[in-house]
């Protein structure tokens, strides 16, 4: 079958379009070679093109990802021919190429596919890596069947390499409570985020949340589920009728869980009751949900669940605030408007968000915003002079309208300087900002500079690779608020 399979998918690679109307270019897309770690060619190797966002997925009948194929030559060289099935792959935004001998695994790159050019890669085969979840209840027994998603966000490829853009991949727990997989290249890994879904709830595990052992090639991670409890309650609305049009969820470390009540149409009575509830570290949120009328996720409520002693707890009446529409206006320093979006969550407790857009004048109608209640919002807008500007302003709980003039900060700009303190050009950059959530930009071919859109205020660590230099990080770094952050990284070639 697997011969099968790859003879099917060398066939479509060397295939022309099937079509005469599709203008598809002609000639190589891909070309590289797959090395060990010597740097010598691997002949025989197969190399691996998918939408994936990770590269762990290489045997042929355990997925159902699309993905295309082709062997190493003798010298461990390869191309790809542009075709019909390969310009359907390459529709989304998450293309990746990879290599494996069956013993080996190469990490994830990138694909090009602006490039008018024939792109190439190195890819570089690792020993594989055992890698374990173990799930424990709250009483230490394992965790069967538990839906699991695990997230390396903290990978370098060697030590001293600069992060790279991490790995994804989910399953069950088997009847010991543990998730098992080989698919994993040879690397340093730090950070994670663990997902594990029992029953109707979510529950998210991040950092020092998360027990992380390794020995030898085998990478052990550990968790363990917190008790939960049953939360009650009854929803009112500010006239003390039942309420309409809103959604009680449990919320937990960032996240709400699958757990969820909708009251699109109550019987009446507005009771509410929410299983596996996580006490004294959730907020029972409301919501409101009025699809029909174009309004998501405004957290009208937001209830803090303390402890309960025999594994129920009653929040009794949560009544709702009234309800006003808030009008935002935002220019720039000479009035004129702009355009962008913005994403608004409470002061109070940072839970819950909604996201809107604004119109062609610079406006936005915050609709369903709970009254006498503060807001944050986060503006992403397009400046005349800066480009790309993030920035952060309060949104008061009395105010109806409101006016915010964006200035330029919120722009990261990364430019690279030689020893000497010139300009300098690096070839491939890649740039990752480690501040309150990790974002990453690249670009292909030689670059003077890059920038990232970062909140203004913000703080963070600025760390840069690229083909040739060594890894150079930057610590301390903090976003001006009134104009674009200009950082110096001096680049060393390798």
């Amino acid at each position: 079958m697997r011969a099968l399979l790859l003879a099917f998918a060398s066939a479509l690679l060397a295939s022309p379009p099937s079509s005469a109307g599709e203008d598809l270019d002609k000639g190589i897309f891909v070309t590289g070679s797959v090395t060990d770690g010597m740097g010598r060619g691997v002949s025989g190797a197969t190399v691996f093109v998918s939408r994936w966002w990770r590269p762990v997925v290489t045997d042929v009948k355990n997925t159902r990802s699309k993905y295309l194929l082709v062997k190493t030559d003798s010298v461990g060289r390869f191309s790809i021919l542009k075709s019909e099935g390969l310009k359907e792959l390459l529709g989304g935004d998450d293309a990746r190429i990879w290599a494996s001998d069956g013993q080996r695994l190469s990490h994830a790159r990138s694909l090009d596919r602006a490039s008018k050019e024939a792109a190439a890669y190195e890819l570089r085969l690792e020993e594989r890596v055992e890698f374990c979840l173990r799930v424990k209840s709250a009483d230490g027994l394992p965790v069967e069947h538990g839906q699991i998603d695990v997230h390396l966000v903290d990978v370098r490829a060697r030590p001293g390499d600069a992060l790279g853009s991490g790995y994804s991949f989910g399953g069950r727990t088997n009847k010991s409570g543990e998730y098992r997989t080989r698919e994993l290249p040879e690397a340093e890994f730090g950070d994670a985020e663990v997902t594990v879904g029992v029953r109707r709830s979510e529950f998210v595990f991040k950092g020092d949340q998360i027990r992380q052992t390794r020995a030898g090639r085998e990478l052990l991670y550990e968790v363990q589920l917190p008790p939960v409890i049953r939360v009650t309650g009854r929803i009112v609305n500010p006239e003390g009728r039942r309420a309409e049009g809103v959604l009680v969820t449990a919320h937990w470390r960032g996240r709400s869980t699958s757990n969820k009540e909708r009251y699109d149409s109550l019987d009446g009575s507005g009771f509410f009751s929410l299983s596996d509830v996580i006490a004294d570290k959730s907020w029972v949120l409301v919501v409101a949900s009025d699809f029909k009328a174009g309004i998501v996720a405004q957290v009208l409520a937001a209830v803090r669940v303390p402890r309960a002693a025999d594994g129920v707890i009653d929040l009794g009446e949560i009544w709702l605030p009234k309800r006003r529409s808030v009008v935002l206006h935002v220019v720039d320093e000479r009035g004129r408007a702009l355009r962008g979006s913005l994403l608004v969550e409470r002061a109070d407790v940072s839970l819950g968000a909604t996201s809107e857009a604004m119109d062609e004048n610079g406006t936005v109608t915050l609709q369903w915003m709970p009254a006498g209640i503060g807001h944050v919002a986060e503006i992403r807008v397009e400046h005349p002079r800066h480009g790309l500007v993030v920035t952060k302003v309060d949104l008061p709980g009395d105010t109806d309208d409101q006016t915010i003039v964006i200035r330029g900060g919120g722009m990261l700009i990364v430019r690279f300087i030689d020893s000497l303190g010139l300009s300098a050009s690096v070839v491939d950059p890649e740039v990752f900002w480690d501040g309150s959530r990790k974002r990453r930009e690249a670009k292909r071919g030689k670059q003077t500079e890059m920038r990232i859109p970062i909140d203004a205020g913000s703080s963070g660590t600025v760390e840069v690779s690229g083909e040739g230099i060594r890894p150079a990080r930057v610590e301390g770094v903090r976003m001006l608020p009134d104009e674009p952050t200009v950082v110096n990284v001096r680049v060393v070639a390798r």
